[in-house]
């Protein structure tokens, strides 16, 4: 695919005029209808295009990603078909009408006997192709914050010293323009893994068989293995052979976004086994201490927002509530346990920061077969519920609210002692998009229980049910309020469940706000 490019060299601007009036002049034009397919993928180049009016999108198909798309073409004068000159004679992509479209077709026979007629017109073709790559790829990377990831690609192929590809018979402008695809594909929405796979996938006929680049794409699609799958990279870019360590090279430029998140998976199962694995002689601030810091190192390889800090009490012992969020799947440890993202943030980031300490979280018992869950809770002193899916506890109607109002007990007396206590009212987690859930009386009944009655610090958060390669965390502490503004008898049911209506309205509203700030 190439263009005219705005270019200030007067001889290069009258070769690119000469080479499309020429084929101008071979061609017919021909109306390409809304949906209609100019080039197949993999197809052989037997018509050569050039685009006069109207758009079309270009498409990759992978063997695991399915189609997707790598660009569009809407300036007159785009060409269609340079893969004519490339060693396998086929469209590296497939390109079809988005609208009603326009373009003048030539035969590759028309294009060849021109070439041999005028053989400055092939130097030219090339010329073209290579100078529009840059053109087409510069203007996409223009308004993004990571161009820079398309300029250390270019110079990581042509500077690198033992990348010398001509030497192995590989085509030089075919790599370049195939690498520069794959930059491409891989800003914006998450689709490096297919970006890579559109990389290599071309190269497939220039590898080994035995190359270890056969083993990235699977290694990376699992956060167990993804380590595995950059020390291979790693390995690769350091070896003898030009073209693995090209194709390496590029791979790891588009891939820092889930080298990123990689960091972060690895820290979240430093967290575990610094907490699970600790002896059980470990004092129990020492725990904390670990979780802190453990947690700090989590969300460095996250891009994180927190606002409202100012909010905070200065002095402890408050009830502080947050909306829940289920966990990511991808990020299951191998115990098959998931640690609780939120909740972590919320008293082992944020409040240990301002109090120094954890605080008390409500974290609902093991069942009796968690045993990863059990190992990590186990260290800490927070404040355990029976709740489902816990088969732990098996009790009456009169046995849950006796013991409803000993967990009411507990949390009083704690708040009296200057602890602070961590809670999430809905009881439960949810999505993103769900978020909050309904609202239990819990902390609220606790709050006015509670003498002195302690402040309510609500806790917006977003995205933490999140993958972190390509979400913003956010989280604002609200300012503080007494729920005795609002009700005074915790026993008036009727009172109680309009006020969890209502500020169930305002809690979703500060996170609506916060998650389009």
């Amino acid at each position: 695919m190439l263009h005219i490019p705005a270019c200030e060299d007067t001889n290069t601007q009258r070769d690119y005029m000469l080479l499309l009036d020429c084929l101008q002049d071979m061609g017919e034009e021909v109306t390409f209808d809304t949906g209609r397919t100019v080039a197949f993928q993999h197809a052989p180049v037997v018509n050569v295009h050039l685009l006069l009016e109207g758009e079309l999108e270009l498409g990759f198909h992978t063997p695991r990603q399915g189609l997707l798309p790598v660009g569009r073409l809407t300036a007159p004068d785009e060409i269609i078909g340079f893969s004519m000159l490339s060693k396998t004679g086929q469209h590296n992509v497939e390109v079809r009408a988005l609208r009603k479209s326009r373009l003048i077709q030539c035969s590759v026979q028309q294009v060849q006997a021109a070439f041999a007629q005028f053989p400055e017109l092939v130097g030219q073709f090339k010329d073209a192709a290579r100078q529009s790559v840059l053109n087409r790829f510069d203007a996409l990377c223009a308004d993004l914050p990571d161009a820079d990831r398309f300029d250390a690609c270019l110079a990581g192929i042509a500077d690198k010293e033992n990348c010398q590809l001509d030497d192995e018979g590989v085509d030089t402008d075919f790599f370049r323009l195939n690498a520069a695809r794959a930059v491409s594909m891989s800003f914006g929405p998450p689709q490096e893994l297919g970006a890579v796979d559109f990389l290599l996938f071309h190269h497939i006929p220039q590898l080994s068989t035995f190359s270890k680049l056969h083993m990235v794409h699977a290694l990376l699609s699992t956060a167990e293995t993804t380590s595995l799958g950059f020390a291979i990279l790693d390995e690769v870019m350091e070896g003898e052979n030009a073209l693995e360590a090209c194709l390496a090279t590029i791979c790891r430029h588009i891939l820092v976004r889930q080298d990123r998140e990689n960091q972060y998976y690895l820290k979240k199962k430093q967290l575990y086994e610094s907490i699970a694995k600790a002896p059980a002689s470990t004092d129990r601030k020492e725990i904390e201490d670990i979780c802190h810091r453990k947690v700090n190192e989590m969300f460095e390889h996250v891009d994180l927002v927190v606002e409202g800090e100012e909010n905070l009490p200065d002095q402890p012992g408050h009830i502080f509530i947050y909306n829940h969020f289920a966990n990511s799947e991808y990020y299951t440890l191998p115990e098959d346990y998931q640690i609780s993202v939120d909740s972590n943030f919320v008293s082992s980031y944020l409040l240990y920061k301002k109090y120094g300490s954890l605080g008390s979280r409500v974290v609902r018992i093991s069942t009796s077969r968690e045993f990863s869950h059990q190992s990590f809770y186990s260290k800490f002193d927070f404040m355990f519920v029976a709740s489902h899916p816990t088969d732990v506890l098996d009790l009456t109607a009169e046995e849950r609210r006796a013991k409803r109002h000993e967990f009411y007990d507990q949390a009083v007396q704690l708040l009296a002692s200057g602890r602070n206590f961590v809670i999430s009212p809905e009881g439960d987690t949810y999505s993103m998009e769900d978020s909050p859930g309904p609202l239990k009386a819990g902390a609220f009944t606790i709050a006015l229980k509670a003498k002195p009655e302690p402040y309510i610090v609500p806790i917006t958060l977003v995205n933490f049910d999140k993958r972190v390669n390509y979400a913003t965390l956010k989280c604002r502490v609200q300012k503080p309020f007494k729920v005795s503004d609002f009700i005074t008898d915790p026993d008036d049911k009727e009172a109680m469940r309009k006020f969890l209506l209502d500020y169930r309205k305002i809690f979703a509203r500060d996170i609506q706000d916060l998650l389009h700030a």
